[in-house]
């Protein structure tokens, strides 16, 4: 039996409310809202648990829940505070992990640039980035978020999206291009970083931007529709997922560099797995 402490309020929660196609099930009206959480056992007869430990579990949104073992990752509290179960060292944190180290790859004197660059998953990877010797410049909105990424998180640069200048501002805060762009957004944002992009740069996405459509338009504009490609469901995944195709100098206006390559539809969970797999931080125990 578990006793929720903390609550976690994620952006993919929006998605899982909407009636529509999802890569997860959808979240019914009367249903319990899906969500991990932070949970104290109060009561136990799995071997290896005891009264008092501290869980990270998929409870959904209540005070109360009981689990089976396997679906539980214990918590140390003398290593770091608990809180950070749902932040840093949890879903977030293997999401910016997995993404960046995994897919994106950056290289000493890269340029990384991350959308929604303030939260829980844009603002470790910009501190991955610097760690990797990569220069880190974050997209936020307002001049309260960029201050932050500035002041708190150590960017090299931050880029407002709701400036009128948006796009020539970011082009200015990336002289020498984009190598990695972490993408959390989709939409406007996207379209400023396109024309960006060096060849062979990578672009790791999380599932919850292709929601908001960041390659709808590749539906009915690409030059490579329907051209030496199997049909899928999603053609821009085929045309996105190679963007250095001969062909492809151009797709909604703006002018492609070459070679970049984007990873396309990873799941929390993709992410989650990737880092567990290969190079987990070493502060995060396992149940």
């Amino acid at each position: 039996m578990l006793r929720v402490l903390y609550l976690s309020l994620d952006p993919y929660m929006r998605g899982r409310m909407d009636d529509r196609k999802s890569y997860a099930k959808l979240v019914g009206i009367g249903e319990v809202m899906t969500g991990e959480s932070v949970c104290e056992l109060i009561a136990s007869d799995q071997a290896g648990y005891a009264v008092g430990d501290i869980v990270l579990a998929p409870t959904g949104w209540r005070t109360h829940a009981t689990s089976p073992g396997e679906a539980l990752r214990k918590l140390d509290p003398a290593m770091a505070p608990i809180t950070t179960g749902l932040g840093v060292l949890g879903m977030p944190g293997f999401t910016a992990y997995a993404g960046l180290n995994l897919v994106g790859k950056p290289k000493p004197g890269d340029t990384v640039v991350v959308a929604a660059a303030s939260g829980p998953v844009g603002s470790l990877v910009g501190q991955l980035a610097k760690v990797a010797g990569a220069r880190a410049v974050g997209i936020a909105g307002g001049l309260e978020k960029c201050r932050l990424l500035l002041e708190e998180f150590r960017f090299d640069a931050a880029v407002d999206h709701r400036a009128p200048d948006f796009a020539e501002k970011l082009a200015a805060a990336c002289p020498n291009g984009i190598d990695v762009y972490f993408e959390n957004v989709g939409g406007a944002v996207w379209q400023a970083v396109l024309p960006l992009l060096n060849k062979f740069a990578r672009v790791p996405q999380r599932r919850a931007a292709l929601s908001r459509g960041p390659f709808s338009h590749h539906d009915e504009r690409c030059p490579q529709r329907g051209t030496g490609a199997t049909k899928r469901t999603r053609p821009w995944t085929r045309c996105c997922s190679s963007l250095a195709c001969a062909a492809a100098t151009s797709c909604n206006g703006n002018t492609l560099r070459t070679g970049a390559r984007i990873i396309p539809r990873l799941t929390h969970s993709d992410m989650e797995l990737m880092a567990r797999r290969s190079a987990a931080p070493s502060n995060v125990s396992d149940a």
